[in-house]
């Protein structure tokens, strides 16, 4: 018994130096981040009103009675009415080549997509009727997040399907990477939020939205405080929307720490404007 009590006091020695060491390596890979992003010199002119207005982004079209990633037709009346006015629909490809508004979806047809209740409650939102919706609500801005990797024939969808430019800017789409910042603009010149990835290097996705003129990026909570250095994109005048924060607390917090909007499943813009103090 004395042999283990002294072998535990000694390995306890050895973990506490351990923490110690690993403490003093992540606040210098933190000061180091901040040196980097302090020391950053690219920059758009200014923040984009566009994306400077938003505030909460709807994720995957709201979510209700506690389930997220709907993506269903019977969400959106509900939080437009609460204030809601940017939402954000994922974009699946169907086993027959057609276009859904889904998480990933599977080797399903459209059909039979359209054809299911999401958890036997709630009706799938197909991609004519979030076209609809930008067409009769003016006042709304769609971010689509696209879960394949060639963005163009996407991106030539929406282009066909409406008849004026005022509509097409008002629409979003996400992008991860420079390749599919290129293959967007080679159909039109549609708005643009880049997605930074839990392995992102903040810099170099600054670099590359200043170089291509994406005003907006994305960070998961995970990185925000995980990672150092997303400040760059303040400095950058780059909007940055952290994802997905569901309480009214978390987001103003976030705002404090120089966030300027979030994705949420559930959040009404009414109740953040109330909290924030904001018009």
């Amino acid at each position: 018994m004395i042999f283990l009590r002294g072998l535990h006091f000694i390995l306890r020695r050895f973990a506490a130096l351990d923490n110690r060491i690993t403490d003093r390596m992540q606040m210098h890979e933190k000061e180091e981040a901040e040196s980097l992003a302090d020391s950053f010199s690219l920059s758009l002119p200014a923040k984009v009103p566009f994306f400077d207005d938003i505030s909460i982004i709807t994720h995957a079209g709201g979510g209700l009675q506690g389930l997220s990633y709907l993506n269903c037709k019977d969400a959106f009346q509900y939080y437009y009415d609460n204030g809601n006015r940017v939402f954000e629909y994922d974009i699946d490809s169907s086993s027959d080549g057609r276009f859904i508004c889904a998480h990933i979806e599977e080797n399903v047809t459209e059909k039979e997509h359209l054809s299911r209740k999401i958890d036997g409650r709630f009706s799938p939102i197909s991609i004519e009727e979030c076209v609809d919706l930008i067409k009769r609500f003016q006042d709304i801005k769609v971010i689509f997040d696209c879960k394949f990797t060639d963005l163009r024939p996407f991106a030539e969808y929406l282009k066909t399907s409406f008849e004026n430019e005022a509509d097409l800017s008002r629409i979003v789409i996400q992008v991860f990477n420079e390749e599919n910042i290129k293959q967007v603009r080679s159909v039109w010149d549609f708005h643009m939020l880049h997605v930074c990835m839990n392995s992102t290097d903040f810099l170099e996705t600054a670099e590359v939205c200043v170089r291509y003129g994406v005003p907006a990026v994305s960070i998961s909570i995970g990185a925000l405080k995980d990672r150092s250095g997303w400040q760059v994109f303040k400095k950058a005048n780059i909007c940055t929307f952290a994802y997905t924060v569901n309480s009214v607390q978390d987001f103003c917090e976030l705002k404090g720490s120089g966030i300027d909007g979030a994705f949420s499943d559930y959040l009404f813009e009414r109740d953040v404007k109330e909290y924030t103090g904001n018009d």
